[in-house]
């Protein structure tokens, strides 16, 4: 929620708004995901057995993403945002 508002507040064009919180969300997992297996703070490896299955899910909804992205105008982009981290903030409230 937070990289969302603040990625809200510089007014950015939908596309640039999406793979700026993209790359984000990447540099972020890619320290984080190799400080949970050092650490072992996944303790049951059998999660492990649904990695190909994610991979294939992350790569379909990338795809639907775009799709709808460009499916959508500028406004309605913004008001989804919006929404979206109202939602959360209430979440966080409640």
């Amino acid at each position: 929620a937070i990289r969302g508002a603040f990625l809200t507040a510089f007014n950015l064009p939908k596309e640039i708004y999406v793979a700026t919180s993209a790359m984000i969300a990447v540099v972020i997992d890619t320290t984080r995901i190799p400080t949970y297996l050092l650490t072992k703070t996944v303790q049951d490896n059998s999660y492990y057995v649904l990695l190909p299955f994610l991979c294939v899910m992350a790569y379909f909804g990338v795809r639907t993403g775009k799709v709808l992205l460009q499916r959508i105008n500028q406004d309605t982009f913004r008001r989804i945002v919006s929404l979206a981290l109202f939602a959360a903030g209430a979440k966080i409230l409640f």
